[in-house]
């Protein structure tokens, strides 16, 4: 009889207790934590009994005068936050950069020196706004313990003197017995007394995506808490079923409490951007004062025997000048508006950043510590592989959709033309299962077991509705799934005869079975055939899948005398990107480490598919690293890819080892339980589908598609945004320089200075900042993704661009001198005059040294002059601004300018033009015969 004529009609269940000692065999004895050893005289290996007289309470419950008194003890089952400082030592600390410690200096006493002027103006608003914005991304960074303490539940059911009531959840107390069902959140950590059916989503907690069935016995040595089947945690969800347990631990004294414990304690360390700007800051500040020392020494030497206070005055206008001139004090604005453009280009890649010099960090990260579900997997269950009448069938389609195909024997099947056994078998998948498919803000989404939505989905593909067939073939009765038996059954009459179906593990499965379908009818399922259907069990798990065998008995018995229908292959399906993602980060130089809550046969067989590993050795249960010391330790990571069973302990030991061994690390997850990992790394990626509230608070970016795909496009933005904020850099000290360099030579040569203070800051602010600005914007250079990660102790200056550095430096310095002179001296102009025609001079030749900026490794010629039209409308901008100091009566006051002849504009411009051509003719032969280079 073809499935597609039958239907379903109601729902009768019978609701099993479990009261089992839950020692499976196949658990591994890991230890919980990082550093510790688990402790294995926990509540998970008491018995009920023996917890219930430790805690000194009773099924009945405490009476609410026990439960105040221990309220006094214990204190409020709430997460509670360490002491902030108080926002205005946050902003206070804004102001301890080296840089700007100079800049308030040079303000102070530019005001003292003329109040009434508006450079010491200029110079603190810049200081303002570089506070203000410091000030907002330390705000931000402290979301997640208020997240964490969103995750609580607000309510909890109790027995209180036997009676059951509806409390506060922060008025639970340990001893406190609480009923729990499908749907409520876990109020405190609770050992199960009772368990109806019970299970839970820990997938916050732990990682993993599949429901755990609880159970109420004791269990035996040392576990991992994703296995401590027994026990419930505080934020947790019922998924289906209910129960009843008693509080072990409230507040922070819970999992959920010893994570916001690690999250306050885990210390934001500094982005390698943030650090070699910081100690770029330190040498330009120690350059400064040494500078702006000598000179001022100098000067009183020079006019010892004539000195007077108006003498110490001018020597201070002129340390102020060259203060000015030495600090790039556009260089913080561009680099925060460069990082802003990044983070929009990385939204436009699924890439959502909270914190601005992240955008950076991720072109320094050299290794990517990434979960496995949801990441590198697509994070829903999917039926892959059927195996039936002894043949492969293969099913297309991913994640909880109803498209797909079955395919076998190298073409399509038609689902309306297969075998009976076929038939049989998506029928039992619907009859056989509790699961729905229901709508989540436009998301297919699982009510109740995933691995059963996975077998609903299947039969859907099958052109089946899984909803009428059950309304057509009510149940009249179930046995339901257990730990113990780890098979479910349940019992149809179709077409007049009672028939029962089987699901479970096949070790459970095939025990039941006396015969196997066939296309052609029956056979006798004999021992060896059943070894057969083991070893090929053995096989998919062994490639990450979970099996299922299917069951049936035409006579109506329940799980006696079955025929085997078949075998389904679910599992988490490997993203179709994850493999080049990996071999990309791989040839770029950046070393991939799952890190997962998973058995490590699962976290083997999709490190082996995705081309982690090629052997076994290179994984390890994270129970494993527990006694190791540091050294050990250290030794194990650098040859280790793939870690299983992993705690957030274990999480954060790696990552912190990883850091201290000097390498720059992005660590990925969803969960509550990767919340301080998350944090301690230099990079924390959430997902954003999947993702908590904690796990986004503690992270860095976020991923709106959970891909780790998306995480190795960043690392390539990220590295082509940092090779332009150095081109930046470049730039600016270039200008910079050359800056101080007019002035100390001027003043060595006792001529007058060529420029005054607020002339350097119109160009450090304004003309140079628009060319800087369209720095940031150019195409990213070929190649990126195969070169090595740029060494994290590399200094924002490399030897490379100092030499670059020092060729413009000397080039705008001798060009920029020999005008002023001429016209000040030679042809006997005014001050004034000399003053703007150096200014503008000087001006041409940084946006000369712009163009040259955009590549160290290829000259105009080799990247096209007309690749950035951006940089050409700030250079157009910029002139036209200085066209306006330059003509407009009002700015000629202001900054002390005259009006200039075609003729003066043609001599400098022609000047400035050779400029530009020795700089190229330099990068030319720097790339033939040094190869130095931003880019390198």
């Amino acid at each position: 009889m073809p499935i597609t004529t039958l239907y379903v009609v109601g729902l009768f269940s019978n609701v099993r207790i479990s009261s089992l000692i839950c020692d499976d065999h196949n658990l591994p004895l890991t230890a919980m934590d990082g550093n510790e050893p688990s402790d294995d005289h926990g509540p998970h290996n008491k018995s009920v009994d023996d917890i219930l007289a430790e805690l000194g309470t009773s099924t009945s419950g405490l009476t609410d005068q026990e439960a105040e008194n221990r309220a006094v003890t214990y204190g409020k089952n709430e997460l509670i936050e360490s002491k902030k400082d108080p926002k205005w030592k946050k902003f206070l600390r804004q102001f301890t950069d080296v840089l700007i410690i100079v800049l308030l200096i040079a303000a102070v006493v530019t005001a003292i020196l003329d109040p009434t002027g508006i450079d010491w103006m200029v110079i603190t608003a810049i200081v303002l706004i570089n506070a203000i914005i410091g000030y907002i991304q330390e705000e931000k960074a402290e979301e997640a313990i208020d997240n964490l303490k969103k995750l609580a539940a607000p309510k909890a059911i109790v027995f209180r003197s036997g009676k059951k009531k509806e409390i506060p959840a922060g008025s639970l107390v340990p001893g406190d017995i609480i009923y729990v069902e499908s749907g409520m959140s876990i109020p405190s950590d609770s050992r199960v007394i009772e368990s109806r059916s019970l299970k839970i989503n820990e997938k916050a907690l732990t990682g993993e995506s599949l429901s755990v069935e609880k159970c109420s016995g004791a269990i035996k040595g040392k576990t991992v808490l994703a296995d401590r089947k027994n026990m419930l945690y505080m934020s947790t969800t019922v998924e289906i079923g209910s129960g009843t347990a008693v509080v072990t631990s409230t507040g922070m004294s819970t999992e959920m409490g010893n994570i916001a414990k690690m999250i306050q304690h885990v210390k934001r360390m500094e982005t390698p951007l943030q650090k070699r700007l910081k100690k770029l800051g330190k040498k330009l500040g120690i350059l400064v004062l040494m500078v702006c020392g000598l000179i001022f020494f100098l000067e009183i030497a020079r006019s010892y025997n004539d000195l007077s206070i108006d003498h110490l005055v001018e020597f201070f206008e002129v340390a102020v000048s060259l203060a000015v001139a030495a600090i790039p004090e556009g260089l913080p604005a561009v680099v925060t508006i460069a990082l802003a453009m990044g983070l929009k280009v990385m939204a436009g890649k699924n890439v959502i950043i909270r914190k601005l010099p992240v955008v950076e960090t991720l072109g320094s990260a050299t290794v990517i510590c990434t979960d496995k579900t949801g990441t590198l997997t697509t994070g829903s269950m999917s039926a892959d592989v059927l195996y039936l009448d002894r043949e492969r069938i293969d099913i297309k389609g991913a994640g909880y959709q109803p498209q797909g195909d079955f395919t076998g024997g190298g073409g399509t099947l038609d689902p309306g033309s297969m075998s009976m056994t076929f038939d049989r078998m998506m029928l039992a998948s619907c009859l056989c299962s509790d699961a729905t498919m229901t709508y989540e803000h436009g998301e297919r989404k699982v009510l109740g077991d995933t691995t059963e939505g996975a077998l609903i989905v299947m039969a859907e593909k099958a052109l089946l509705d899984p909803l009428k067939l059950r309304q057509r073939y009510p149940r009249a009765q179930e046995i339901p799934f257990d730990a113990e038996r780890k098979m479910m059954s349940t019992l149809h009459r179709i077409d007049g005869q009672e028939i029962s179906f089987t699901k479970g593990a096949p070790e459970k499965v095939l025990k039941l079975c006396r015969e196997e379908f066939l296309e052609d009818g029956k056979v006798s399922l004999t021992a060896t055939r059943k070894g057969e259907i083991q070893r090929l069990v053995d096989g998919m798990a062994r490639r990450g899948y979970r099996t299922l065998a299917f069951g049936t008995n035409e006579g109506g018995d329940m799980e006696s005398d079955l025929t085997l229908i078949g075998i389904v292959g679910i599992r988490d399906k490997i993203r179709d990107e994850a493999k080049r993602s990996v071999l990309t980060a791989k040839g770029a130089g950046i070393r991939t480490l799952m890190i997962t809550g998973d058995h490590k046969l699962t976290a083997v067989a999709i490190g082996k598919e995705i081309g982690l590993i090629s052997k076994q050795s290179e994984a390890i249960n994270c129970s494993d690293l527990d006694d190791m010391d540091d050294l050990e330790f250290k030794e194990v990571l650098k040859n280790t890819t793939v870690y299983a069973r992993a705690s957030p302990k274990h999480k954060v030991r790696i990552v912190r080892s990883l850091r201290d061994q000097g390498e720059i690390v992005a660590m990925t997850g969803d969960g509550v339980n990767d919340a301080p990992a998350l944090k301690i790394a230099d990079i924390g990626v959430a997902m954003g589908v999947t993702g908590t509230d904690v796990s986004k608070g503690a992270a860095d970016i976020i991923l709106t598609d959970d891909n780790f795909a998306s995480i190795v496009d960043a690392v390539e933005e990220g590295r082509g945004i940092y090779d332009n904020i150095r081109k930046v850099i470049q730039f600016l000290l270039s200008c910079n320089m050359s800056e101080v360099t007019v002035m100390l030579v001027a003043i060595l040569l006792g001529w007058p200075l060529p420029l005054i203070a607020l002339q350097i800051l119109w160009m450090n602010l304004v003309t140079d900042s628009f060319p800087a600005l369209a720095l940031v914007t150019e195409p990213k250079e070929k190649g990126l993704m195969l070169r090595k990660p740029r060494d994290p102790r590399e200094s924002a200056i490399t030897r490379d661009m100092i030499i670059s550095i020092g060729v413009s430096t000397a080039i705008i310095t001798i060009g920029t001198l020999l005008v002023f002179w001429y016209n000040l001296d030679y042809l006997g102009k005014d001050l004034d005059q000399a003053r703007t025609i150096a200014l503008t001079t000087m001006v041409l030749f940084q946006m000369w040294t712009a163009v040259a900026s955009r590549s160290t490794t290829h000259t105009m010629g080799q990247i096209g002059w007309l690749t950035n039209r951006k940089l050409i409308g700030a250079i157009g901008l910029a002139m036209g601004l200085m066209v306006l100091i330059i003509y407009v009566p009002f700015a000629q006051s202001l900054f002390h300018t005259t009006s200039m002849s075609i003729i003066e504009w043609a001599e400098i411009l022609i000047i400035s033009i050779f400029g530009l051509i020795a700089v190229e003719l330099w990068e030319a032969v720097n790339h033939r015969f040094f190869h130095y280079g931003v880019g390198q």
